[in-house]
């Protein structure tokens, strides 16, 4: 890797780092827009809630990706120690929100639950030859990508792969070919095949359905869950409550799956080839040291803000104020937190 990629500690990919706070303020920006803005939402607002399919895709992909060129998979304790951390807070959050609803609590609560089966696919491929683990590791994203096409073209439900409230398919297969792209990423004849790949998928997706597929609104399904009062946390000790509530859940659809894939691994080697003989000031992309705080500040200060404004909504103006003093409040608490800890620590990321 060439050294001008590195962040200010020399070990840390700045163009994987600035896609990773990218993602990041997109997600913050999707929860923010979904709970606190006014609908119905201008269009300039509109379009960065339409583009969100782009959030989860990279970090999954560079959950993967950054796993396997730092090899952080072979580190078996510390990652299943981490898998086990963010799929408990994944729970924990899930339980705070909507109790105990059965069968999406345990097993698919939420994005961080699904990184934590990545970090154990990552580590089962660790214990692997390293001559199959490029190999095996692709051949099942397509094997797994074609069920996902078989199920959504069939429009079959099928609980934790095509259904529940954070299904695995596709989200998982975004982490799946990262950890494949990152394993093969030094051999020319496999990122002249990604290349090749991705850029006839990019070309035909676009030309058969336009790039509203990359949007929610235009390649991406909804599904509605009926959750129970009763197996809310404040209800539980309550025999009595009854009544059921809905939540309707997007995800990609095959289209949407493919065309974002696409731009992803676009996205990745384009900011990579733009910074290779390029330095960026190391505090830019601080936040990706610390992806796991600030998944878990923002979930709470939304949570709250939520709670306090009881059912109301900010307006345009004051919205986007809001958003701001959001996103500078993350790079203060990373500065923060990096004075806190020693020069080279390597910060508290599930990618």
């Amino acid at each position: 890797m060439s050294n001008s990629l590195l962040n200010e500690n020399k070990t840390r990919n700045a163009a994987v780092d600035l896609l990773k706070v990218a993602a990041l303020f997109l997600m913050i920006f999707d929860h923010a827009y979904i709970l606190l803005l006014k609908q119905p939402a201008p269009s300039f607002l509109r379009f960065f809630y339409e583009i969100v399919p782009l959030s989860p895709a990279l970090f999954l992909f560079l959950s993967g990706y950054s796993s396997a060129i730092s090899k952080a998979y072979l580190k078996r304790k510390k990652r299943l120690l981490s898998a086990a951390v963010y799929f408990a807070v994944s729970n924990i959050f899930f339980i705070v929100e909507h109790g105990f609803q059965f069968p999406h609590f345990p097993m698919a609560t939420g994005i961080l639950s699904t990184i934590a089966l990545l970090v154990i696919f990552t580590v089962i491929m660790g214990l692997l030859p390293e001559r199959i683990r490029f190999f095996l590791s692709f051949t099942l994203f397509v094997i797994f990508t074609i069920v996902f096409v078989i199920l959504r073209i069939n429009k079959l439900k099928i609980f934790p792969l095509t259904y529940g409230y954070e299904p695995l398919f596709p989200t998982f297969l975004f982490g799946i070919i990262g950890f494949s792209f990152g394993l093969g990423k030094n051999q020319s004849q496999t990122k002249i095949f990604f290349l090749t790949f991705i850029g006839g998928v990019f070309g035909v997706v676009t030309r058969l359905f336009g790039i509203q597929k990359l949007f929610v609104s235009g390649g991406c399904y909804f599904t509605s869950y009926t959750f129970k009062y009763s197996n809310l946390v404040q209800n539980l000790l309550s025999g009595d409550i009854d009544g059921r509530y809905n939540v309707s859940i997007w995800n990609f659809d095959i289209s949407c799956f493919f065309y974002v894939l696409s731009i992803v691994v676009l996205l990745v080697l384009v900011s990579e080839r733009i910074l290779e003989n390029k330095k960026i000031a190391g505090v830019i992309t601080l936040p990706a040291k610390y992806l796991f705080i600030h998944y878990v500040l923002h979930l709470a200060v939304l949570t709250a803000v939520y709670g306090l404004l009881a059912g109301k909504t900010f307006s345009v103006p004051v919205f986007c104020i809001f958003i701001s003093l959001l996103m500078i409040t993350v790079y203060l608490v990373s500065v923060l937190l990096d004075r806190l800890y020693k020069k080279n620590y390597q910060g508290i990321s599930p990618v």
